[in-house]
């Protein structure tokens, strides 16, 4: 008997639990897309907001927020291969909103999705989310592997007031609770514009202490075509979509993009670290400003 136990030990033991990676980045940077870029690896789950945005309540310790729900999240995924993602009509897709017109009308809701995908014990989940892993990556890169997504700054900003986010107003979900002094910096601010500027460069200096190596650029990841993101999953890429950039998106209000490309050049800030302003001045040579 006591034999049999040591053989079933010994093989729990031997088992291999897989990686839980966290995915962050600046809202519109095109976390959504490479969410479902990294679908296209064998024996990888990417999921985009999986999270509840009440289980980040006051009281409940983040980082077990974090580390239960990638349990839970694996288990299920291995017993019935669902779960929770933020989804269009229960299919993944590569943007939160609309592109057909200036409504830019949010199409992602978040329910139970069915992965049809062969998944070992071992398989890699991916779990993103920018405001909430960003507001706590310090802690988050003592215990996972964490990555974030960037993008010109002038992309970012000119996107952030093309749809309704907590950043096009101002705000960054969840900060109240998981970083009260931010918040409040936030709200001694007067100005929209004062708002959004020290958003993002706090996004930028917060993505500091990673390694370069796990910091990705939107526009490396076109130009690619989804080749930069094996940095995040070892395994073997099974598809590989047809990717063009968006920087010059037609939606974007291009008066309001062009004030804030002088604004940018014009005060600079931590996005510095890995956009020089002469990427910015092309890109808004590339968009006719």
């Amino acid at each position: 008997m006591i034999s049999g136990m040591r053989k079933i030990f010994s093989y729990k033991k031997r088992e291999k639990k897989g990686r839980n990676i966290v995915l962050t980045g600046i809202p519109r940077s095109g976390t959504t897309l490479v969410c479902k870029l990294l679908l296209e690896y064998e024996n990888t789950i990417a999921l985009n907001e999986p999270l509840a945005a009440d289980l980040f309540k006051k009281g409940h310790p983040p980082l077990d927020v974090v580390s239960q729900s990638f349990k839970s999240i694996r288990k299920g995924l291995l017993n019935t291969g669902h779960a929770p993602v933020r989804a269009k009509d229960g299919k993944i897709t590569d943007n939160a909103y609309s592109s057909g017109d200036r409504s830019r009308k949010r199409v992602l809701q978040r329910s139970s999705v069915k992965f049809d995908k062969k998944l070992t014990t071992d398989f890699t989940l991916i779990m993103k989310h920018c405001a909430e892993f960003s507001l706590i990556l310090p802690k988050l890169t003592e215990h996972y592997d964490c990555f974030a997504i960037i993008r010109n700054p002038l992309s970012v900003i000119a996107s952030w007031n093309s749809v309704n986010v907590p950043v096009s107003r101002g705000k960054i979900a969840k900060s109240r609770i998981l970083l009260p002094s931010l918040y409040e910096a936030l709200e001694s601010l007067k100005t929209l514009e004062d708002k959004q500027f020290y958003i993002l460069n706090w996004y930028f200096s917060q993505f500091g202490n990673l390694t370069q190596q796990n910091i990705i650029k939107y526009e490396d990841i076109i130009q690619s075509q989804g080749t930069a993101l094996s940095v995040i999953t070892t395994e073997r890429r099974l598809s590989g979509s047809k990717l063009e950039s968006r920087n010059d998106n037609p939606l974007y209000d291009k008066k309001n993009v062009s004030y804030m490309f002088e604004l940018l050049i014009n005060k600079g800030g931590s996005f510095e670290n890995y956009y020089s302003k002469g990427d910015i001045e092309n890109l808004a040579q590339e968009l006719k400003l």
